[in-house]
């Protein structure tokens, strides 16, 4: 265990960094700071990791996975996990009991493989809990098996190679946003995709319960985005 910051910014390390089982812990600001560091395998937050205060990963650069299945990480109210502009030659894994109590940055990260938050949990209620704007993931993103947000889902202007979710999984009215969200397709099964009537209360969680038209917060390009993806898909009919 570590009390205070640990300091690893512009690190470069030829092999794998493995925190697996550590806590690094500071009430009150960074726990881990490996911002721009080069790592030439894989990052592990696993098997017990637990951290309270800031893991930055900024301008990162890991060329294999950043494995994060089972950890915690807490920052209440604000920053959890900033992985802003870092770029994963693998996956990124927040799945199987991953756990975050604030907000998890990924903007502008770019992932040569998946996104996977199969079974992870993104808790910031007041704010922004996943945030992966601008990102290019040229994988699938799974948002499914277990997946629970509480707070917002930001994906505006990213760009994913296939969407993953469950209707189950989604969130709140009024906490999705993905204008600008590109993906060539979406996989889950029949009923988050064929049936577009269930597609199309995904959009309107854009807006909350409560939402006129009067209040100008419609953006048409997420319905453009999903009506092209069901054309791809072979349901033309669906897409109108």
């Amino acid at each position: 265990q570590v009390n205070g910051e640990v300091h690893l910014i512009g690190v470069k390390i030829s092999g794998q960094m493995d925190c697996s089982r550590g806590r690094f812990i500071n009430l009150y600001g960074k726990a881990l700071s490996i911002d721009g560091a080069e790592i030439g395998g894989a990052v592990f937050f696993i098997n017990g990791f637990k951290a309270i205060g800031e893991v930055r990963l900024i301008c990162a650069k890991i060329r294999n996975n950043l494995s994060c299945g089972g950890g915690r990480f807490e920052n209440r109210y604000t920053e959890a996990l900033i992985a802003d502009m870092a770029e994963i030659g693998g996956c990124i894994f927040l799945n199987n009991g991953f756990r975050a109590n604030g907000e998890v940055k990924l903007a502008g990260t770019k992932i040569t493989g998946d996104l996977n938050c199969r079974g992870g949990m993104f808790e910031n209620p007041n704010g922004n809990a996943l945030s992966v704007d601008r990102a290019e993931i040229d994988g699938m993103v799974f948002l499914d098996g277990e997946f629970r947000i509480s707070g917002q889902l930001h994906f505006s202007h990213a760009k994913v190679g296939v969407l993953h979710d469950d209707q189950d999984c989604w969130p709140e009215p009024g906490m999705l946003e993905i204008d600008g969200f590109e993906y060539q397709a979406i996989s889950g099964g029949y009923k988050t995709l064929k049936d577009a009537k269930r597609r199309k209360v995904w959009l309107r969680l854009q807006y909350p319960k409560k939402y006129e038209k009067k209040d100008n917060l419609f953006r048409p390009q997420p319905y453009e985005q999903l009506a092209r993806a069901l054309c791809m898909a072979g349901y033309e009919n669906e897409a109108r």
